[in-house]
């Protein structure tokens, strides 16, 4: 019997359609005999073959017919071809088929398959037919496997999760160890079921929200009845059990509260996780314990620790493909932490393939959605901030926010309960533990944004409630592995201000900056800027060096961690604060290489060059060093001014040349002369001809309501001449300043402290003048204005009052400066001197407890710089009381004024109370103290 042609050919492009979705790795079963409109069924299928239970039906159109009615653009270039159903009953079968369908035309020559998903918005209505342009661009081969994919799952409905946190939710074995460490709400028991018994993947979902409670065994003493079981499990029998589920939460609980600690450190140990991970038999298994090492590890700012963990794991190929993804994500977040964003960004691309086969698995959903921030924040130009928001969007980042909103929820509650009168002291830190979850789950989650923000808050919830020097400095450990450089900067001063400033000492000296990640390396840098004064000489050395090396290479480590802020703005910025601090050695370094360095004609690098060479001390410059210094002549404005200081400095004959630029009115050149005691009365003359005429300028713009924002403070700088040179001093343009009405107070500053420290050298007529303005800026609180802040000053009016006539401020006056903002109680403390010490010990003895550091600094100053007296006894012991203050400030302050001491007993006694003091600055006052007593 003769074949049927139209079979023949049917079969020949079912053949070719099936060869070409055999190749992308699919399935495809043959529609049995008496198919009505679909040839066949696929069934999608990822690379390694991992089937995902999602089917589309097909139908093969084979032959040059059906390319006969092509859709071309404006260029003539094919884009496609239309399909054309008469009555349109195909395409509404196709329409209703109960899994997605595609429709496939097959070329005769080139035996390539081109395909349309069969939708609603693709088919064109002809009247009574319907037609379906099949794209010219929709192949079926490996490019497209992706899209095809989507087409396969796009349908599923996902699983409603309203209610879940009651009893759980049935998760396959396979899936529980993940479903506890990423969304462990699903798997812990609810805090109000009563459980016998929990299985070794419910205590770790415990463990993961930290919900302690749950995890103590409770003494029998508690228990409701005699008979009754703890379900929390025993630390020691997990460690020993032979069920590695159990092993593997004893190893995690080690980790994670084994020391007690307040939070994660570079001293973890996750040996006992590593060695977990070896002993798992099932692949499940040891992806979740080594995505677990590897999180914590990346936690320690150890991503290369992490991602050898995750190399290895990944060793083996026969995880099921949410498990490879979680593995995938973790090694993408490693990379980017060492500065290979493009394969951080290739990888995490590779992760999104799980979302459409697994809409109904919140883990995945937590796992992609992770991996959509990565790839937004390694290339947020080319990412589509949309997309970014859906994907982040996820089941599990809502439930860790939870963590996060209840966590500062319990915080808030405890303050409210302090105010009131009525804080209880609890087992549990409630809001420690809800934010160390946040932080671990987006962690297991490789959401790295997430945990960041995270991480902030409880190194920030740690260090206002701490419990020892260890949790400070721990915590800002953690502020530097979470790149958070402001904050790191802020909690640094403050504590170095307060103290202890052992735990920044202790916190600086773990930075190993050839060690640092691309999230770590600003706050590092910052932390090693900011503490750069308790720093131990041998690492600031090692710093100093590792700068040096990395400026003569920029680009390497450019590319090499790929860091988003101006790299070596920052490396000179943290240069010039250790330059004071490091050895002689080192400091010669510093010196050979800016000798070396090309001429400086960038504004932006003169300016931050120019301030390490100012703050170099200028004793370290040799005659040589300063002959190559004024051998260059192309450098920028700035550096060549800090250039001028150091040649003065040490060569008479250019302090001449400055001294010349001086007698010509150039006022900039004032700070590279120096001692401005040394200008003769003829130059200082012309200098202060040109500072009357900038105040005069100043003061016309103040009156027509302008002010201008920085520039030079001609105002501070002719106080300072007129203090040292009264033979040729002109003090009228100083009153005339103070007595110019104006909103604005910011422009008085400098000159105000100017007043403070010249006080003794300002004649009395002056004083006269100055006192009523003084005072009225003293009592009257700034204006406010509607574009920037105003600043306050009645604080350092108050100071510069206090030091010129102290009896101008009644005692009224004097406590309603006791009741004011810091400035303001530190001038009420001059004002307490000033009017003489005899019988006020006791006033300064109570305002030494002050809470801000500044009033107590202000105290031990004053104190300090006062001649001994009777009551000398009193005098020495506040000082001490003063100086067991664990902070640097207030020592500080103390060291300011020794060197205008003359060595004595009573200064002696003073000094010994610095020696041990951690603060390079006041090492420094001791030495000089030291070398004075010597002669």
């Amino acid at each position: 019997m003769k074949a049927s042609r139209t079979t023949q050919v049917g079969n020949i492009g079912e053949a070719l359609a099936t060869l070409e979705f055999l190749k992308i790795d699919w399935h495809v079963a043959q529609n049995p005999a008496g198919e009505v409109g679909s040839d066949l069924l696929l069934q999608a299928r990822t690379a390694d073959l991992m089937d995902h239970g999602a089917l589309v039906g097909a139908q093969v159109k084979y032959g040059p017919s059906f390319f006969d009615e092509p859709e071309t653009d404006d260029d003539g270039n094919i884009v496609g071809w239309w399909f054309r159903d008469a009555d349109s009953e195909h395409v509404k079968y196709w329409l209703d088929y109960a899994v997605p369908f595609i429709l496939l035309l097959c070329d005769e020559t080139t035996k390539k398959l081109y395909w349309v998903h069969v939708t609603q918005d693709a088919v064109v209505s002809t009247g009574k037919g319907s037609k379906i342009l099949v794209p010219a661009h929709s192949t079926v081969d490996a490019d497209h496997a992706a899209e095809l994919l989507e087409v396969a799952t796009e349908g599923r409905i996902s699983s409603q999760w309203e209610g879940s946190a009651w009893g759980g939710v049935k998760v396959l074995a396979a899936d529980r160890l993940r479903y506890a460490m990423l969304a462990p709400r699903l798997v812990a028991p609810h805090p109000n079921l009563e459980v016998a018994e929990l299985s070794s993947e419910e205590a770790v979902a415990l463990l993961v929200k930290m919900r302690l409670h749950d995890l103590v065994p409770q003494p029998e003493s508690r228990r409701k009845t005699s008979l009754e079981n703890s379900p929390a499990p025993d630390l020691e029998q997990c460690r020993k059990s032979n069920k590695w589920g159990w092993r593997f939460y004893a190893a995690l609980h080690d980790v994670l509260l084994g020391d007690d600690r307040a939070i994660p450190s570079q001293d973890v140990d996750s040996d006992p996780l590593k060695q977990i991970i070896e002993e798992a038999t099932e692949p499940h298994d040891r992806a979740a314990a080594a995505v677990c090492a590897c999180a914590l590890l990346v936690e320690e700012a150890n991503p290369e620790g992490g991602l050898r963990v995750i190399e290895s794991a990944l060793s083996s190929t026969e995880y099921r493909p949410i498990d490879q993804a979680w593995l995938i994500l973790h090694k993408a977040r490693c990379l980017a932490e060492l500065g290979d964003l493009e394969g951080a960004r290739l990888l995490a691309l590779d992760v999104q393939k799980v979302r459409a086969s697994a809409v109904d698995d919140p883990t995945a959903m937590a796992i992609t959605g992770s991996g959509a921030d990565l790839i937004f924040r390694l290339d947020p130009w080319a990412s589509d901030i949309g997309e970014l928001i859906k994907g982040r969007d996820t089941l599990a980042s809502w439930w860790r926010n939870q963590e996060v909103a209840a966590g500062l929820q319990s915080n808030f509650d405890s303050l409210f309960q302090q105010w009131v009168g009525e804080s209880k002291s609890t087992e549990f830190d409630s809001t420690f533990l809800r934010l160390r979850a946040a932080a671990l789950l987006a962690g297991l989650a490789a959401d790295h944004s997430s945990w960041q923000h995270s991480h902030k808050l409880l190194a920030q919830h740690v260090l206002t409630s701490y419990r020892s020097q260890d949790d400070l400095a721990e915590s800002l450990s953690a502020l530097r592995h979470a790149s958070e450089e402001k904050v790191v900067a802020q909690v640094a001063r403050h504590l170095l201000r307060v103290g202890p400033a052992e735990a920044v000492r202790a916190a600086v000296g773990k930075v190993k900056l050839d060690r640092a990640t691309r999230t770590s390396l600003h706050a590092d840098l910052q932390l090693v800027s900011t503490a750069s004064d308790v720093l131990e000489p041998a690492q600031a050395d090692e710093h100093v060096r590792w700068i040096l090396s990395n400026l003569s290479d920029l680009g390497g480590l450019a590319s090499r961690l790929q860091p988003s802020f101006s790299l070596e703005y920052v490396l000179l910025d943290t240069l010039e604060n250790l330059a004071p601090v490091v050895s002689a050695d080192a400091l010669r370094e510093v010196i050979e290489y800016i000798k070396d360095l090309p001429e400086q004609s960038d504004i932006g690098s003169a300016h931050d060059w120019a301030a390490v060479i100012n703050n170099i001390p200028t004793t370290a410059w040799t005659d040589d060093d300063r002959a190559a210094l004024a051998a260059r002549n192309e450098d920028s404005s700035e550096v060549k001014e800090a250039i001028d200081r150091v040649l003065a400095e040490g060569d008479p004959t250019h302090r001449e040349r400055i001294r010349e630029k001086l007698r010509d009115g150039n006022v900039l050149a004032l700070d590279a002369f120096g001692d401005v005691r040394d200008l003769d009365a003829d130059t200082v003359k012309t200098v202060i001809d040109k500072l009357v005429s900038g105040i005069e300028q100043q003061i016309l713009d103040l009156t027509n309501g302008n002010l201008n924002i920085g520039g030079s403070d001609f105002a501070a700088t002719l106080i300072l001449l007129n203090a040292w040179h009264p033979e040729v001093a002109v003090w009228e343009p100083i009153s005339e300043l103070f007595t110019t009405p104006s909103p604005f107070r910011a422009h008085l500053t400098k000159s105000l402290k100017g007043l403070r420290g010249h006080s003794k050298r300002i004649p009395t007529e002056v004083v006269d003048r100055l006192v009523p303005p003084l005072h009225d800026l003293m009592v009257t609180p700034p204006s406010t204005h509607p574009f920037f802040r105003n600043e306050d000053v009645r604080g350092r009016a108050a100071s510069a009052l206090a030091a010129l006539r102290p009896a101008a401020i009644s005692d009224e006056e004097l406590w309603d400066l006791l009741q004011g903002n810091a400035h303001q109680r530190a001038a009420a403390v001059e004002v307490v001197v000033g009017k003489g010490l005899s019988g006020r010990y006791d006033t300064l003895v109570a305002m030494s407890r002050d809470r801000d550091p500044w009033v107590r600094a202000v105290i031990a100053n004053q104190i300090a710089r006062t001649t001994p007296e009777d009551g000398d006894a009193i005098r020495l012991k506040l000082i001490s009381r003063l100086l067991s203050n664990e902070g640097t400030l207030v020592a500080q302050m103390v060291a300011n004024i020794i060197n205008s001491s003359p060595p004595d007993v009573e200064t002696d006694q003073v000094v010994g109370m610095l020696r041990e003091n951690v603060s390079a600055d006041v090492r420094r006052a001791i030495a000089e103290y030291d070398a004075k007593r010597e002669l």
